[in-house]
């Protein structure tokens, strides 16, 4: 037993420094200057990056079915691989190399990222490390991107949805160095969050100065972007945790049931309408800033417009979902006509062109927006009932898991469901988590693999 303990370490080990490439390389991935190298680079840094972490699982495995394993695996993730590998066999005629790339690193976040982190095999060091280059990687790409505002600097290089390029403020919105307006507001998101639980518990992990600097410049960085999503998920979190401390503190005090309902139902009111103000006041002033600067706007000429951070797309739009709607319908159709398995992760847009062609998917060649959808669709109501089951497994470990005593801003469990609670939230407008291999699928599968792993802690402790 001794050398399997120590064998687990050494491959613990390997595994973290394959894990910090990884993330790396999907932090260079999520800047849209990257996209100006040739795309052979990218492949072939992910195909070796691929083989590597197929070859970790297989290692894995085969100690699990020799009962020697230190890692135990998800039984709804495994059975929801297998759905998708399935529905990929059924519908190989459409495609077949995307299927299998998109199952190789859906395997690696099930069976590696999140099984590692729910069992305990990942350091404290190795936390501590990811949430470092998270922290100082967007720290500069909001910088540079903020910079970016000021001088009023854009880039287009016209193409398709998959091949254009969009730096710097285009169209009332800052797209900056990011590959995505509306990931650049996710991540902004999630390190608010971060450098608020930071300077409250004091932490070592980053300098006290980078807290409060990269909070101010991400919480502008998440209104530049204009990403509703973000915005919207981040006014929620920060009005229940409003709620949340009001409910704790009026509990405290001994009030009553009622009262603390209807306390609760006010703060959150008052929340929501205080939230609203300060998002559009902060653009307001924002909109200010780049006169300022209009002495070093070299790529447009002065005062040739009034900087606005409203966007044609929305505000000049009569769908209030930007085609979301249209688009999910779409996708419910295609699943209504291969409802049992699905038409597979990679190829719903040729399944749609060659049974539905008069569909909008089939036609725009549009991705569903929305994660849960996108289940439905690619791998039909077996692997949907597959996933909502891990899910809510998932919800009710999360939720025992919140604390809400005097330490409730401080409970580590409590920032982890924060950041887990938002990235679900941007599941339902972008395709993440599910059959992705991005920033935000990583962050989501660590951190939740490392709150089962604290809650089963905890709760061998109580008893």
């Amino acid at each position: 037993m001794e050398n399997i303990r120590e064998g687990s370490r050494a491959g613990s080990v390997i595994t973290e420094y394959y894990l910090y490439i990884l993330f790396v390389f999907l932090i260079l991935r999520s800047i849209n200057y990257y996209s100006l190298i040739p795309s052979v680079f990218d492949s072939i840094v992910f195909a070796l990056l691929a083989v590597a972490g197929g070859a970790m699982i297989a290692w894995n495995c085969l100690d699990f079915l020799r009962h020697k394993s230190f890692v135990s695996y998800d039984w709804w993730l495994i059975g929801f691989l297998i759905v998708m590998f399935i529905s990929s066999l059924l519908n190989r005629h459409y495609g077949v190399s995307g299927n299998f790339k998109t199952i190789v690193w859906s395997a690696i976040y099930f069976f590696l990222i999140y099984a590692l982190a729910a069992n305990g095999r990942l350091s404290n060091y190795f936390y501590q490390t990811v949430i470092r280059i998270f922290g100082w990687a967007y720290f500069f790409v909001s910088l540079v991107s903020f910079g970016m505002y000021l001088i009023q600097y854009s880039y287009l290089r016209p193409g398709t949805i998959e091949t254009r390029i969009r730096i710097g403020f285009l169209e009332g919105r800052l797209f900056g160095a990011f590959g995505d307006p509306n990931f650049g507001g996710m991540f902004a998101l999630i390190l608010v969050i971060v450098c608020i639980y930071g300077i409250v518990v004091k932490s070592h992990v980053f300098p006290r100065w980078f807290l409060f600097t990269n909070l101010f410049l991400q919480t502008f960085v998440l209104v530049l972007t204009g990403s509703r999503s973000a915005i919207l998920i981040g006014e929620a979190l920060a009005a229940v945790v409003f709620v949340a401390l009001v409910a704790r503190y009026l509990a405290a005090r001994g009030t009553n049931l009622l009262v603390n309902i209807v306390a609760s139902v006010i703060t959150l009111a008052v929340s929501v309408v205080a939230l609203t103000f300060f998002v559009a006041s902060l653009k307001w002033l924002l909109e200010k800033l780049p006169p300022l600067f209009e002495f070093l706007q070299i790529h447009r000429p002065h005062g040739r417009e009034v900087v606005s951070l409203k966007r044609a797309d929305v505000a000049d739009n009569s769908d209030i979902s930007n085609m979301r709607f249209s688009i999910w319908s779409s996708a419910i159709e295609i699943f209504k006509t291969k409802w049992i398995f699905g038409v597979s992760p990679r190829n719903m847009v040729a399944y749609a062109k060659d049974m539905l062609p008069k569909s909008l998917i089939a036609q725009q060649g549009f991705k569903t927006h929305n994660a849960w959808i996108d289940v439905l669709a690619s791998t039909g109501l077996v692997g949907f009932v597959t996933m909502i089951g891990f899910s809510i497994k998932s919800a009710f470990m999360a939720l025992r898991s919140l604390q809400f005593g005097k330490k409730m801003l401080s409970a580590d469990s409590n920032v982890q469901f924060l950041i887990v609670a938002s990235l679900i939230g941007f599941t339902f407008f972008v395709n993440v988590i599910f059959f992705t291999n991005d920033v935000c699928s990583f962050i989501f599968w660590m951190v939740l693999g490392n709150m089962y792993f604290q809650f089963r802690q905890r709760q061998s402790a109580l008893s």
